[in-house]
């Protein structure tokens, strides 16, 4: 997790996230930068983690999803409404 200096656009290391996670072999943020998905793959898990625009920390959104295979890769697709 990294945090950004509004004046220079540096990052600075805010922490981990281990939780709930095993081996992330990808991930991807959704458009609203609200979500960040995590493809666990040593657990066939996808973990849905809530993001805090202030600090940058995450927060699980409910159990992680189990997969049918170990997962390598996540995207988010927006659909038209």
């Amino acid at each position: 997790i990294f945090s950004v200096d509004p004046a220079t656009g540096r990052l600075a290391s805010a922490g981990w996230q281990r939780g709930s996670v095993d081996y992330v072999r990808d991930f991807a943020v959704d458009a609203s930068g609200d979500y960040l998905l995590a493809a666990n793959q040593n657990a066939a898990k996808l973990a849905v983690f809530k993001v805090d625009h202030q600090t940058g920390h995450l927060t699980l959104a409910g159990q992680p999803l189990p997969v049918p295979a170990s997962p390598a890769f996540v995207g988010v697709v927006t659909l038209p409404r």
